[in-house]
């Protein structure tokens, strides 16, 4: 899929333009609407009334694990921002990055579970979170990864300033 719309940016030489059709070649194979716009469009609700408002809650109980509410209230609280999934995901035609913005809640639950001891198996879907979001539109994955660095950076922050406190930090 990489490269696949070369031909269409400069038919006469050749491009190293990159769309991510992946999203598209997704849609039309898994689909089975018989039409690819119907197919699409179903697509685009489902992941944005079942994917987002999922990969939300997962980030809500991945910030707050002992308040079982929000699971239901951190939906609900992103739910009247107009411009995602909205705006980005059906009032315009810019699927590759809706779809990996919808990676991006997920990942970054996973990536605070995975920096609180939660195991190796959050640090793997950390991965496939970068990965996903990697194959439908690279911004975000550099996005993903930005986040995962300023977070492990916090971290690291946290615990020099409690080792000097503690006067357990030795030069």
């Amino acid at each position: 899929p990489i490269g696949a719309l070369d031909d269409l940016y400069s038919p006469e030489e050749h491009s190293s333009v990159y769309y991510p059709t992946l999203w598209h070649a997704w849609v039309s194979l898994l689909m089975s609407f018989g039409n690819v716009v119907v197919a699409t469009n179903a697509a685009v609700f489902a992941f944005s009334l079942v994917i987002w408002p999922l990969g939300i809650a997962a980030l809500g109980l991945a910030l707050r694990p002992n308040s079982a509410s929000m699971a239901f209230l951190a939906p609900v609280v992103a739910s009247p921002i107009a411009t995602f999934p909205g705006l980005v995901g059906i009032g315009t035609s810019i699927y590759p990055f809706a779809r990996s913005m919808m990676a991006f809640p997920i990942g970054i639950a996973s990536l605070v579970l995975w920096l609180r001891g939660g195991g190796l198996r959050y640090g793997g879907v950390y991965a496939l979170a970068i990965i996903a979001s990697l194959i439908a539109q690279p911004t975000v994955a550099i996005f993903t990864v930005v986040a995962g660095a300023f977070s492990v950076a916090c971290l690291l922050v946290r615990w020099w300033y409690r080792s000097i406190k503690h006067g357990k930090w030795v030069l």
